[in-house]
Order: structure tokens, then C-alpha cells, then sequence
């Protein structure tokens, strides 16, 4: 583990005199969150909390609060990260966010699972590891967010699954919906995969791999999510399309999408007709 004053003391060296304390915050938050998905660990174990203004580590605001909405001036100290993972991190985090602002990033936090579920439960809750994993999915080197969870699913959302039924062939109607609407699609599968029928579930896959174009990176994370059903149509669907969008250059997964397809198990039909 680092010492958050460590990883603090990079981050501002690397931000050139241009991050203030609420700035400094989510850049140390998004650092633990891109270790704890990349890397499936922690950087530090000092805790995070969900203020009002998004993730905290109370000693490092405590430490640079007087600078208020400015930059913080004071030079970096002399302790820095121990581990050369944790610098390929921060790097990564500053590339990724460095340009945005305190303000920014406290908005994107606001719209992210760990930080809304953390802060429904009251301020100052401590943002845990299980948080941020249900919250984030790595796609190749990246972290993208998943929408935050609903207790109810939306109406919009039940009225699609209104229109599919098991028993019968939705192809039709899932290309009609992903032409109308192609979200409705991929937010059904990113928040309410679980509880969807695995038939179901199998032809609104099929529909999001085959119209994929329409939104490349929502296509991604729902068909990586689907993988995480037990299912073997359902994953050979999803790597089906995972695969096609990697052959066609828009997609960040190694090959071996290609050949982990070959090893999902084909249904008995399948096997039956050859």
C-alpha cells in the first residue's frame, strides 16, 4: 500500500501548480478507483468518503483546505509512490482527467453508482472497495462508469420488457426498439441484467451486438457485462459481438475474444445440426 500523502504529493506535481483541494480529491479518488478495477487492489488504504461535493479523504482536505477554491501553491513534498504501478496509474488518471476541473469531476462522481449508493446511506459514508467494483467496468486500459442502480425499473425500461416475451422469437422486436432507441437497450442490460429472463436476455444481446455502430461504447460495456451471466448462449452472444467489433478496429479487448468464443460451450441444438 501507499501513503495517500504520497500519491497526493504526485498528483500535484504532475498538475503544474493548476489543482486546487476539490480537484486534488477526485484525482485521488479516481486513482484508487482505477487501481481497485485495473489491478483489483488499492493504492492506499486510507478511506474514502462521500461528501456533498463527491469523494473525500478527510486528512487531505483537512491538509490543503485553506487554499479553498484556489490552487494549491505549496510544493510537493519529498514523499512519492513506491511502486512503479502506482505511477502508470496516476498517470493514466491524469491523462484521463487532468484537463477537467474540481467542479467537473465532482459532477461526473455525482452521477456514478459508489458515490450516489456511499452518500444515500448519509454524508461522510465511507466509499468502499465493493462500491467502486459495482460501479465501474474495465474496457481494455479504460474505466468506464455503469449507470447507477434503481430500485424500480424505469417505465420506459418495463414497457420494453412488456413487448418480449420467452416463448417466442423477439429478433424483430429488438432491432426495431435498438433503431428507436438504442440506449433503452443497453441501460436495460447495464442495470437490470440480473433479474431479466435468460431468454430474453439472450435476444436483447443478439440485438446490441448486431447494432452495435449506433454507439460503440455503450455496445461495449453491455456486452461485457452480459458476460458475467451464467448462461453459454448468452456469453456466445456477447463475445460474438465483442468479437466482431474488435475485427472491425472499434473495439480495445485483446484477440483472444476470438478465441474465448470457441470455448463457450454450444448448445445441443447446435450440436445435434452439426
Amino acid at each position: 500500500m501507499e501513503d495517500i500523502r504520497a500519491v497526493a504529493n504526485e498528483i500535484l506535481a504532475l498538475g503544474g501548480g493548476e489543482v486546487d483541494p476539490l480537484k486534488l480529491q477526485k484525482l485521488l479518488y479516481y486513482v484508487q478507483v482505477y487501481s481497485v478495477i485495473l489491478h483489483d487492489e488499492p493504492v492506499f488504504s486510507a478511506q474514502i468518503q462521500a461528501w456533498k461535493d463527491g469523494p473525500v479523504n478527510r486528512d487531505i482536505w483537512d491538509l490543503y483546505k485553506r487554499f479553498s477554491r484556489g490552487p494549491i501553491t505549496d510544493s510537493p513534498g519529498t514523499l512519492r509512490p513506491k511502486h512503479g504501478r502506482t505511477l502508470t496509474v496516476i498517470a493514466l488518471v491524469m491523462l484521463t482527467f487532468g484537463n477537467l476541473s474540481g467542479s467537473d469531476l465532482s459532477g461526473l462522481t455525482h452521477k456514478e453508482r459508489p458515490w450516489v449508493e456511499a452518500f444515500a446511506q448519509g454524508q461522510n459514508t465511507e466509499i468502499t472497495m465493493n462500491l467502486i467494483k459495482s460501479g465501474y467496468v474495465q474496457i481494455g486500459n479504460k474505466v468506464h462508469a455503469l449507470p447507477t442502480t434503481q430500485e424500480t425499473i424505469p417505465t420506459e425500461i418495463q414497457q420494453l420488457l412488456d413487448r418480449l416475451r420467452p416463448d417466442r422469437d423477439n429478433e424483430e422486436t429488438v432491432l426495431e426498439i435498438a433503431d428507436q432507441n438504442y440506449s433503452l437497450l443497453t441501460d436495460l442490460v447495464l442495470t437490470h441484467a440480473e433479474s431479466v429472463d435468460y431468454r430474453i436476455m439472450a435476444d436483447l444481446v443478439r440485438g446490441i451486438a448486431a447494432e452495435w455502430p449506433l454507439h460503440p461504447e455503450a455496445a461495449e460495456r453491455a456486452l461485457l457485462t452480459s458476460l458475467d451471466r451464467p448462461e453459454a448462449m448468452i456469453q456466445r452472444e456477447a463475445l460474438r459481438g465483442l468479437d466482431e467489433m474488435w475485427r472491425e478496429g472499434h473495439h480495445e479487448l485483446a484477440p483472444l475474444v476470438a478465441h474465448q468464443a470457441l470455448a463457450v460451450p454450444k448448445p445441443r441444438w447446435a450440436v445435434m445440426n452439426g
